[in-house]
């Protein structure tokens, strides 16, 4: 009795509103968590438990003996309501079964509303580029396109092949795959002559 005294005594002291277990927790030490107005929420999975620490910015302690400086997690408001099951399903003697929710308020926070506009833009924008890339390699690996042969003019040196295949220099989006030159080699021009031209 009287470590569970010390170990509500220690939880309090970090003056928590809700306690979130993952287990169960000893009939005493619920009395005490009462008597201190702390409420507890027994037997949360701990994956669920890992996304609201998440979400609140708090930290998971496995044991009370860790509690030295654990950062507590924050939410504008908590509260728990049951709610009527309306599908037609009864339970035992035909009642309606109910189900508890618990709802964590105000958990996720952002800059200012301009801030958040330009990110969201800049964010519709690199999705519209990522999917035209997309597009735009398919499509000229449908067309048979491969990269040109031109010289690397960087002041990093690269080790490449002596030798490099049309595969090499394929772009397609199959691995090994690489469409048939069906040109005459006298037509042929390489990307540095119609640069140079």
């Amino acid at each position: 009795m009287d470590h569970l005294k010390m170990a509500v005594a220690k939880i309090d002291a970090h003056h928590p509103n809700v306690l979130l277990v993952e287990k169960s927790v000893s009939r005493y030490a619920q009395e005490y968590l009462l008597a201190k107005n702390i409420s507890l929420v027994l037997n949360i999975k701990r994956p669920l438990l890992e996304r609201i620490a998440r979400c609140s910015g708090a930290q998971i302690v496995p044991s009370i003996d860790n509690l030295s400086a654990p950062k507590l997690g924050y939410c504008d408001s908590f509260h728990v309501e049951k709610f009527l099951e309306d599908l037609g399903t009864a339970g035992q003697g035909g009642k309606k079964l109910t189900k508890t929710l618990m709802f964590f308020e105000g958990l996720l926070k952002g800059a200012s509303g301009d801030e958040l506009k330009k990110v969201k833009h800049i964010v519709h924008y690199g999705v519209f580029a990522a999917y035209h890339l997309a597009l735009e390699t398919s499509f000229l690996a449908d067309e048979g396109a491969s990269l040109p042969e031109l010289p690397l003019r960087s002041p990093i040196k690269v080790a490449l092949p002596d030798n490099l295949s049309s595969i090499d220099r394929s772009i397609s989006m199959i691995p090994g795959y690489s469409a048939p030159s069906f040109e005459k080699p006298q037509a042929q021009k390489t990307a540095q002559q119609f640069i140079t031209k």
